[in-house]
């Protein structure tokens, strides 16, 4: 199961906060014996036509359990709500989430 989230923080977010975000994030993951993995990706700004005010994509984060069992024993972990609720008081950025099932040879969409 993967979890994965699109991220995107507000312009005072710096780069050093960035990188302490995703440094903490993975502490608090795979800290948590929960988690098989944490990896993120920082978004690179292309321009296009289309409206940024919409929602800018900063970076991308996948975390993969096991299960989805596993993946909800994970989103109820104290210690994540908390890394969460401290990081968006300090920096209110935005995220859209999705749970997918790994599913070999069937992300190929030809």
């Amino acid at each position: 199961m993967t979890h994965t989230l699109v991220l995107s923080f507000p312009d005072a977010m710096s780069e050093v906060d960035r990188k302490r975000f995703f440094a903490e994030g993975a502490e608090v993951v795979l800290s948590s014996g929960i988690a098989e993995s944490y990896q993120y990706w920082p978004g690179v700004r292309v321009p296009s036509a289309v409206d940024a005010s919409t929602f800018a994509a900063s970076a991308l984060v996948q975390i993969r359990c096991a299960s989805a069992e596993l993946l909800q024993r994970l989103f109820a972990h104290p210690p994540l709500g908390e890394y969460a609720r401290r990081w968006r008081s300090q920096f209110p950025f935005q995220v859209v989430a999705i749970n997918t099932e790994d599913q070999p040879g069937q992300s190929d969409a030809r």
